[in-house]
């Protein structure tokens, strides 16, 4: 095979291709796309050793001998590489390597070279915008996390400072004016504390501790103020847990405990008349682990059907108009797909406007191994929403205990 041969191709193929011939490490022949890529005039290159074309003698050395080995194998050797051309500037290129099979072997290789700069300079933007959107991210986590601390104290301060004011000698619409301040104190502080989550979450820094818990004291924490809000509003407020659940359980509980929350505090914020439930079930058992499926049901408002895709994303509501009679910044529906999600989760809504909404997630816990007496189960009190513990007997309902 003579060199001709070697490198018979469509002159539109090597129209930005350089070709070259190489045999020990002394260029043989070269086309004109390779002289021009290089900087060379036609002609000049038959001769020169290989090394002119390498940015430093470590590069040639290692390139020549990690080819070497390959190309006498009769493999194919390709790398990426800054090459220098004649007038000192450096491109990138893509190097491919190939012995020369003949019936009388020269020790030949057959190079062929496209340069890659604009490739390689993509890369290395892209590399630094993402660099920079990371720098950005973090910044943006360490001012939200700095802010919440620096403005929670004083805020918290004030709050503490409105109870003593109420506890002096207010008139009674002096009285109602510090209600107020509290509360909308009490919003604050709530959405502070949400957006410091939300920046701990979106930084991997939530620690979700994995312990041992009883379900019911969960739901009983969560349920207990929950209820209370309900009855103050006229609300019908019940809660079920099925009776194939098991109660005694390990994972995160914080986590559940804050989802739980968001979820039945938004059903009674946005619910005037009716009723909300919660209601826990069992998807799936594997003897050492379970799946539950939490459902949050209200007759609230609903959710208008163009909005239900967008209901979980940070600082949305269903009603983002100016005069819309809900406060809140939308946070706690971000933070509670985000808990779902990092507990292998799924989390998603059912709802109708004007009818209400159903939200439900499902999380997998393990099971802790107890005896079935401590496994037994006793129902959860939440004030006037629950029955009594002598009262048990009938509270089942269709293979359901009211909690």
């Amino acid at each position: 095979m003579n060199y001709h041969t070697a490198i018979t191709t469509s002159p539109d193929s090597t129209h930005h291709v350089g070709i070259c011939i190489v045999r020990k490490r002394e260029v043989r022949f070269v086309n004109p796309a390779f002289e021009k890529m290089f900087g060379y005039e036609p002609g000049t290159t038959k001769g020169e050793n290989t090394s002119v074309f390498y940015v430093d003698s470590e590069t040639y050395e290692r390139v020549g001998q990690e080819a070497n080995a390959l190309i006498a194998a009769r493999g194919i050797y390709s790398t990426d590489m800054m090459m220098r051309r004649k007038d000192g500037s450096l491109i990138w290129c893509n190097a491919v390597g190939q012995a020369i099979v003949s019936e009388s072997p020269e020790g030949s290789s057959l190079w062929l070279f496209q340069e890659i700069s604009g490739r390689k300079q993509a890369e290395e933007e892209l590399r630094q915008a993402r660099a920079a959107a990371e720098a950005a991210r973090v910044a943006k986590n360490r001012f939200l996390s700095m802010m919440n601390h620096e403005i929670r104290t004083p805020m918290t301060a004030c709050i503490g400072l409105i109870d003593l004011l109420q506890s002096t000698g207010l008139t009674p619409e002096q009285h109602e004016f510090a209600d107020g301040a509290k509360s909308s104190g009490l919003e604050l502080v709530s959405l502070l504390h949400d957006m410091l989550e939300l920046s701990k979450l979106a930084a991997d820094k939530i620690d979700f501790k994995l312990s041992d818990f009883d379900l019911r004291s969960v739901v009983s924490d969560v349920i207990t103020p929950l209820s209370l809000q309900a009855e103050e509003k006229g609300l019908k407020f019940s809660c079920s847990i099925g009776a194939s659940v098991p109660v005694a359980l390990k994972g995160a509980d914080d986590q559940l405990r804050q989802i739980i929350s968001n979820l039945l505090g938004n059903a009674i914020k946005f619910t005037s008349e009716g009723s909300v439930s919660l209601s826990v079930r069992k998807e799936a058992d594997d003897g050492q682990s379970v799946t539950l499926r939490f459902m949050v049901y209200d007759s609230g408002i609903g959710i208008a059907e163009d909005k239900v895709g967008r209901i979980f994303e940070p600082f949305t509501q269903a009603d983002s108009s100016d005069t819309r009679l809900y406060n809140g910044a939308g946070l706690g529906l971000a933070l509670c797909k985000g808990f779902v999600e990092r507990m292998g989760g799924s989390i998603g809504v059912e709802s109708v406007e004007g009818r209400g909404s159903t939200f439900w997630f499902t999380v997998a816990l393990e099971k802790q191994m107890l005896s079935d007496h401590l496994n037994a189960w006793l129902p959860v009190e939440a004030g006037k929403a629950v029955e009594s513990c002598a009262q048990r007997s009938a509270c089942k309902d269709d293979g359901f205990i009211s909690c």
